[in-house]
């Protein structure tokens, strides 16, 4: 071999030596790229090829009542879903499952020939839908399990619990309100796929899930909330009603025991009923509170020592001008007691009660009482209502709102604010749930009790609550609410309902009221009762008071109570004033400076009326307790009479009238 062999032998074995070193010196390199740098992003790659995350749903807390009995609670069921990678034949898939899952097979189709790795088909489907499907052994189709929010008594305080979604999470209710508490965090459910990528299920690996949600221990009694549905059902269908409402408190700790709307729904299919009836009113919606707002009025009034229970005020026979407008009561009353104005629910004497209190100060004790204001409930959707600035009063608007018009306030707020004159006077913040449980059943969060204010003296409210008791007796407006062997409490109102289009009272809609306490003389309950638009009656007394009397008397035993007639003290007698002293009240020439009211039937002298404008039949029923003679001429209206007004009458003077036709 010659020299020039050996050097091309040699350059060809350095170069295959050089290039072999380069190469492992490149493999090298590579090997420690890819087991440094990118092993961990690597790592992850794989595991995504061979492992899958199933999803799966949160299993939430129980929601028990005040005596641990289940209101809604969590099952597992089956879901479907497909994995449209592995799907051998996708035409086929639809054809044998969209018959058997109620499904659109077009919308099927576009849903498992895209590019995914999971599709759920039928989440929550029935046992035998998951046996029809597994019966079909499906190459891509498979299950897992999920939480099924479940409501064993169906629509039993539906407003209260509310319901969730397919996520899920709370939409409504207490549900929404406590979602944090009552969900739970989750992972995911493992799994492990093949070299053909067919999916592995791993008996001994659990799902992995940190644990179930927070439960709830609600102030809700479920006896209480059952009978309180039923009888409110009862009164709206009696009533031909639009619907109703009733709320069951316990005044000294704000506890609310029972919460009911109706219509109602189910809340394990709620999608089945309007929005409306799962819109809960109690606190999501205002009306006008009628004559019922006449039990602050006078509260205030006592509070602030205006008044007491005694005195006398000249109710016009039924008819009051106050500014352009006329006042009028469903009944002609001439003198009636303080005590009285709010037994008989007179509209001229809360005006005149609220014309000395003053715009001032009854707008102070409204705001103390929690109106115009949320009450801070832990239930979602809380409206304050609605409370002018005194400022913006005028004598109309001052007088309208005495009787509970050109107001608006939430059910909820009217049976609060009773809720402190039952409690002497001591204002508590309501609440639906006592305590917050963890997943061991030791409480995480409690809700104790919590006290607002102070609105009232513990003696004016004690005072007051004698005076409701007298609306429920005979000669009141709510004789229906009384219950044999209890005194009860309470007030009843009819308001007019506004259309929301012209902002005006609209013709023959009502809305019926009652709320009251018992027993008077320890109040352990609040009762409210609505019905909306009742036909044919529409007074509160007749609609609402009997559904108050129904759940008062059915809720004793539950309650612990039994039928005993507590001693109320009685009221103190009316005290006669000095001989010809003017009364507080009732006097024009006090109110108007104008010329006198008649005096009260009581007084042996009196003090001669004006009778100018009034028709015969207005002047003899003025002038029927007065002992004295009468002569009348003529016919029509009164234009002159003689003695003059607010001359000193004595027993069997002689009066004379003479009436004139009106042109």
């Amino acid at each position: 071999m010659n020299e020039p062999q050996q050097k091309w032998i040699r350059f060809r074995l350095g170069l295959v030596m050089g290039l072999g070193g380069l190469l492992f010196l490149v493999t090298v390199l590579r090997a420690v790229q890819l087991q440094l740098w990118e092993g961990p992003r690597l790592q992850r790659y794989a595991q995504q090829e061979f492992q899958k995350k199933i999803p799966r749903t949160h299993k939430r807390g129980v929601i028990f009542d005040r005596h641990h009995q289940e209101l809604a609670l969590t099952v597992e069921m089956e879901s479907i879903f497909a994995q449209p990678r592995e799907l051998e034949n996708p035409d086929l898939v639809c054809r044998r499952l969209a018959p058997v899952l109620g499904l659109d097979r077009l919308r099927l189709t576009r849903q498992l020939v895209q590019e995914k790795n999971f599709v759920f088909l039928k989440r929550r489907a029935t046992p035998q839908e998951c046996e029809t499907v597994r019966a079909q052994g499906l190459a891509g189709i498979a299950f897992t399990k999920e939480a099924q929010r479940f409501y064993p008594y169906m629509e039993l305080a539906s407003h209260v619990i509310g319901f969730v979604g397919a996520d899920p999470d709370g939409l409504e209710g207490l549900e929404r309100q406590y979602n944090r508490y009552l969900k739970s965090p989750f992972l995911y459910e493992p799994s492990v796929r093949d070299a053909l990528g067919r999916t592995l299920y791993l008996k001994d690996v659990e799902a992995v899930q940190e644990n179930e949600g927070h439960s709830l221990i609600l102030t809700l009694d479920r006896n209480i909330q059952y009978l309180t549905e039923k009888e409110l059902k009862k009164g709206v269908l009696k009533a031909q009603a639009k619907g109703g409402m009733a709320l069951v408190l316990q005044p000294r700790t704000g506890e609310i025991l029972a919460l009911a709307n109706y219509p109602t729904y189910n809340l394990n299919n709620p999608k089945e009923s309007p929005a409306s009836h799962r819109r809960n009113q109690i606190v999501t919606d205002t009306l006008e509170p009628g004559s019922t707002f006449k039990t602050f009025l006078l509260a205030a009034a006592l509070e602030e020592k205006k008044f007491s229970p005694a005195d006398m005020i000249f109710c016009e026979n039924g008819s009051y001008r106050v500014g352009s407008h006329v006042i009028h009561d469903v009944h002609r009353y001439g003198w009636l007691s303080f005590a009285d104005v709010l037994q008989k629910s007179s509209n001229i004497g809360a005006t005149k009660i609220g014309r000395k209190l003053g715009p001032k100060a009854f707008h102070a004790y409204i705001r103390k009482f929690g109106f115009g204001a949320t009450s801070g409930i832990d239930l979602p959707g809380e409206v304050p209502g609605l409370v002018w600035p005194y400022q913006r009063w005028g004598e109309i608007e001052a007088s309208n709102i005495a009787f509970g018009q050109g107001i608006s306030v939430t059910p909820l707020q009217m049976a609060t604010a009773l809720g402190a004159i039952a409690n002497d006077g001591r204002l508590m913040k309501p609440h639906v749930v006592s305590q917050v449980l963890d997943q061991k059943g030791q409480p995480a969060k409690t809700f104790p009790p919590q006290e607002v204010r102070q609105v009232l003296a513990p003696a004016t409210a004690r005072l007051m609550r004698q005076l409701l008791v007298r609306v429920t007796e005979p000669g009141g407006t709510a004789t229906q609410a009384a219950i044999d062997g209890l005194a009860v409490g309470g007030k009843t109102g009819t308001a007019q309902k506004v259309t929301p289009d012209t902002h005006r009272y609209a013709p023959g809609k009502y809305v019926s009221t009652f709320v009251g306490f018992l027993p008077a003389d320890n109040p352990a309950l609040v009762i409210l009762v609505i019905v909306d638009e009742p036909k044919g009656s529409h007074y509160g007394g007749v609609v609402a008071a009997p559904v108050f009397k129904a759940i008062g008397e059915q809720s004793l035993p539950l309650i612990g109570l039994r039928r005993l007639t507590p001693s109320v003290p009685p009221l103190a007698p009316a005290v006669k004033p000095a001989e010809n002293a003017p009364w507080v009240v009732a006097q024009r020439a006090l109110e108007e400076g104008g010329p006198a009211a008649p005096s009260p039937p009581a007084a042996r002298q009196r003090l001669m009326p004006d009778l100018r404008g009034l028709s015969l039949r207005k002047v003899l029923d003025v002038l029927k307790d007065y002992e004295i003679e009468l002569k009348v001429e003529g016919s029509g209206k009164a234009v002159l009479q003689k003695p003059l007004p607010g001359t000193l009458l004595t027993q069997g003077a002689l009066c004379q009238i003479q009436f004139r036709p009106h042109l």
